[in-house]
């Protein structure tokens, strides 16, 4: 039984403060997001972004509408990880 989580790139990039291609049409200064797909997903997520050094601003994890954490990268950066509702409702 696999238990390897799929990697985050973008939290990777995001605390190494490597710009990404999606991140390069951003606004300076705004806050980064990564979707996933779900909870466990976010929950991945977060072990890989606070593994590499992200600080938790705001814990949102048990909202029902949209589950999120957001985070401080090294540099101060702002970024969060949410949970895309799913299509359909």
């Amino acid at each position: 039984m696999p238990t390897a989580r799929r990697a985050h790139p973008r939290v990777d990039a995001l605390l190494a403060g490597v710009p990404t291609e999606a991140d390069s049409e951003q606004v300076a200064g705004r806050d980064r997001r990564v979707p996933v797909p779900n909870r466990a997903e976010l929950d991945a997520a977060r072990q890989r972004a606070l593994a590499l050094g992200a600080q938790v601003l705001m814990d949102r994890s048990d909202d029902e509408e949209e589950p999120l954490w957001a985070y401080a990268n090294l540099a101060g950066h702002s970024f969060c990880i949410f949970v895309i509702p799913a299509a359909g409702g």
